[in-house]
């Protein structure tokens, strides 16, 4: 609750403060200059890297209160207009000569969050040209959150980047080229590569349905009181559980939160301190949920869903970008996805399983538990998730 009422105004303050008008570079010394020159220029340069991932690391983290709180606060223009940050061989150099080399090595020198944000966004004609910059973790973090931040903004209608003019499919087709480098790439390791995974699928889950407003509205219909979101006196209206079951949005949202299941599993316990996972796992609750509560714990689905044809599905949307799903090469991933998308899944033959989602319920409120040690906010999320379990263990009696 007090991260939700003071939201912003940390942005605020680092504004007032020129935190942002700051970050000149610094050009780099010779190995040959004075020890005193050399290590005045490197102590400056890591006060200005503290600065710069100080200022991306509170985007970050607005990312996340967004999903709680349900508003978002453009800072899109000041982010993208920052420099990257340094390769972590660089920032972690305990002297100034180590710090020299390890920069003479890089290749970020000069470079900008936007250089990467507009490959991203647009065809490039060498496509390995966004590979060619090396995106680091933290690089690849700050992407999600501006593909999260513009997605938001082109929802409602509010499109205040300077590269303006983004659709609903650029923002796919840029969640797509992304997904491909993070499963791709040999810059991350398997610990990183799961963290950026577990965010883009959470990211994902939430364009194609706001879990916040998801549990709101479950918890509302079945009295069940929550505090995650502010939300237990507010009125929710047009809920209609059969409605949601027959839509794709659903099952797209049962395939993310599946995912984010499997990632968070399999992740150890010294990643727990990670902002996005609880509400990564409540966002996957919350779809489990959904299903379960209307009477639909068990659901056939894809063993390995092909996530570009979950992404570029909605010929409404997307257009001509749909025509790119027709012209994939079947096999059995793409065949199922689709089928299971469309609602076909008396056709899944193969290549398939029947998850119970409400054991899986359980499952997470395990999770959830033993991370409320480090986040106070994941105990909330377990008690609501066992009401809902409480809840759909009445109904199935009832029955």
């Amino acid at each position: 609750m007090t991260s939700q009422t003071f939201y912003g105004m940390n942005i605020h303050w680092t504004r007032y403060c020129g935190m942002y008008s700051n970050l000149e570079a610094i050009n780099l010394p010779s190995k040959d200059d004075p020890s005193a020159k050399k290590n005045a220029v490197w102590k400056r340069w890591v006060a200005r890297e503290s600065q710069l991932r100080t200022l991306l690391g509170l985007f970050l983290v607005s990312g996340v209160v967004y999903q709680f709180c349900g508003h978002s606060i453009s800072i899109c223009p000041f982010i993208i207009s920052l420099p990257r940050p340094c390769d972590s061989l660089s920032f972690a150099a305990d002297t100034p000569d180590k710090w020299i080399e390890a920069m003479m090595k890089g290749n970020r020198m000069g470079s900008k969050m936007s250089d990467l944000a507009d490959l991203l966004f647009r065809e490039a004609d060498d496509p390995n040209e966004f590979e060619q910059h090396r995106p680091s973790f933290l690089d690849i973090k700050v992407l999600i959150e501006i593909i999260r931040s513009l997605a938001t903004e082109v929802e409602s209608a509010e499109v205040l980047l300077p590269t303006s003019g983004h659709s609903h499919g650029s923002i796919i087709r840029a969640l797509a080229r992304l997904r491909q480098h993070i499963t791709g790439t040999e810059e991350l390791t398997s610990m990183e590569r799961q963290v950026c995974l577990l965010r883009w699928h959470t990211v994902s889950l939430n364009m194609v349905a706001n879990s916040a407003r998801g549990a709101r509205r479950m918890c509302y219909e079945h009295g069940i009181p929550q505090q995650i979101f502010g939300g237990e006196s507010r009125k929710e209206k047009d809920i209609d559980p059969g409605r949601w079951l027959q839509s794709q949005a659903s099952r797209k949202s049962l395939l993310h939160a599946l995912q984010i299941q499997e990632l968070a599993s399999q992740m150890p316990l010294g990643v727990s301190y990670d902002e996005y996972l609880p509400g990564a796992l409540f966002a996957s609750a919350t779809t489990y949920a959904s299903f379960t509560l209307p009477g639909k714990p068990k659901v056939m689905v894809p063993s390995c869903p092909n996530w570009n044809v979950l992404l570029l599905s909605d010929s409404n949307e997307l257009g001509q970008e749909s025509s790119s799903v027709e012209s994939l090469s079947e096999n059995s991933s793409i065949r199922n996805t689709k089928d299971f998308l469309e609602g076909r899944t008396g056709v899944l033959t193969t290549d398939c399983e029947v998850r119970n989602l409400a054991y899986e319920l359980g499952l997470i409120r395990h999770l959830l538990r033993a991370l409320s040690l480090q986040w106070g906010v994941a105990h909330e999320m377990a008690d609501v998730v066992g009401a809902w379990i409480k809840k759909f263990e009445e109904n199935s009696r009832a029955a």
